[in-house]
């Protein structure tokens, strides 16, 4: 269901602190409608809603009288006491899948999907539009320091957001140019097989009314080329947008990236091979926006990482703490390729299995990922609201790691608060400890002091 948004009215949102209602209420906002929410928690997210100008009850309460429009977030149960009075007023309760195709529809949607590196291609692509002056409108799951914020509103053509594959969503954008960044077996709760991921994937693509750009070096996204016209890129050598004479740094990353017969040089203050090619993509359809190439990169020069992708957390003892939300096993084997190449004494890979569900669909699938950390430090599983499944724990991907590498350097602790005693007395000067996952992991790095 969508609704038409392109006159004010009161729109009220249910759970609006999380990372995907913030952002609509931020556009919401932007676009003159008149905002309120609700939350369980009175949050730093929510703090600054009410800094722009948005009424926000915390806890939940009563539904405003002046509402018109109800939306509510995943994580909101039916018997919220705001849903039950907007059914008995008679109002449609729109998801956050409903609320973001409405909001698309005023717009050109520039949608990047991929089960990895839509974060950061999402504000890449924004990034290059904004220095171009195009004044685009944009949604990032996350924090984009080089944006500025998560979420605007500009007065451009363009709609750059990050297309959730993960409930379907991605398949409601009626998108007018997209990205495929990566295809790889994830939210299989939700879709059941792999097979039927891939499908939505090509459902995706063809219902892309504009330039398609896919990456040439995902083989899950590669396999989508043959369904109509596309533009593609990576490291590849037959890619339309390629790059060579690459260089690595602990930090950084720099190469000459050739498109369309003309070429320019990039230098990325991010590290790794994933994120030249989360580049490229961003480059590929800013170049079908209209966009040079050398305008394009020298935009990128200013690119900062989004929040939790590669992040520096500080030092402890001459050991460097890095977070990455890394957690399907391709995502996994990016990160260490890129801290390998950083010169480290050691690279200590320290992960969190999130989800009951994924880590018993694909803990086979670990066992592969971990091949350049001199050691794995693994934590159980972190649930995410998720009731335990019997027999799925971390030790799971102790035995799929050790069982394909019998000399592997492992260690598990399933009680979590004993990992940073376990890491901080075994950190050495001159090593990389690289945390991993997307739950409380990241909170590693202050428990350890780092500064």
């Amino acid at each position: 269901m969508t609704v038409d948004l392109t006159t004010p009215t009161s729109v009220h949102l249910v759970g609006i602190g999380g990372s995907g209602m913030s952002g609509l209420a931020m556009i919401l906002h932007a676009m003159n409608h008149e905002v309120s929410g609700s939350d369980v928690v009175d949050s730093g997210v929510v703090q600054n809603l009410v800094s722009l100008g948005i009424t926000v009850a915390v806890p939940h309460g009563d539904l405003p009288k002046r509402a018109v429009i109800v939306s509510r977030s995943s994580a909101i149960s039916d018997d919220n006491v705001e849903l039950l009075q907007a059914v008995e007023r008679g109002l449609e309760v729109l998801s956050r899948a409903d609320l973001l195709s409405s909001i698309a529809a005023q717009r050109a949607t520039l949608a990047v999907a991929g089960t990895h590196g839509k974060s950061t291609t999402t504000a890449m692509l924004a990034t290059i539009l904004l220095a171009a002056d195009r004044d685009p409108s944009w949604l990032v799951g996350g924090s984009a320091p080089s944006l500025g914020q998560s979420a605007h509103w500009g007065s451009g053509p363009d709609f750059v957001l990050e297309a959730d594959e993960s409930d379907g969503t991605f398949l409601r954008l009626n998108a007018s140019g997209g990205i495929v960044t990566s295809v790889e077996a994830d939210h299989l709760d939700y879709y059941g097989s792999l097979e039927a991921l891939q499908s939505a994937f090509r459902t995706f693509l063809t219902s892309i009314d504009g330039p398609r750009v896919v990456c040439a070096d995902d083989p899950g996204a590669f396999s989508l080329v043959g369904i109509g016209k596309v533009i593609t890129y990576g490291l590849s050598d037959g890619a339309d947008v390629r790059a060579t004479d690459v260089h690595p740094g602990p930090f950084d990353i720099t190469a000459v990236v050739h498109a369309g017969g003309k070429t320019a040089r990039l230098e990325l203050a991010v590290p790794g091979e994933h994120n030249l090619r989360n580049a490229l993509g961003a480059i590929a359809l800013s170049l079908a926006r209209d966009v040079e190439v050398g305008q394009a990169c020298e935009a990128l020069a200013s690119f900062r990482q989004v929040g939790r992708r590669f992040e520096r957390k500080g030092q402890v003892r001459g050991a460097v703490i890095v977070d990455d939300y890394a957690h399907l096993p391709g995502e996994i084997s990016a990160i260490l390729h890129a801290a390998r190449q950083g010169g480290w004494h050691r690279v200590l890979a320290v992960f969190q299995p999130h989800r009951y569900s994924r880590t018993a669909a694909l803990w086979r699938e670990f066992a592969d990922a971990f091949v350049e950390a001199d050691e794995l430090i693994l934590t159980d599983v972190y649930g995410a609201g998720e009731l335990p499944i019997p027999g799925v724990d971390g030790h799971l991907l102790v035995r799929s790691v050790l069982d394909a590498h019998r000399y592997a350097r492992v260690a598990y602790f399933p009680k979590r608060e004993s990992l940073a005693t376990y890491v901080g007395s075994h950190i050495r000067s001159g090593d990389l400890v690289l945390t991993m996952g997307a739950g409380d992991i990241s909170s590693l790095g202050d428990e350890l002091g780092a500064q």
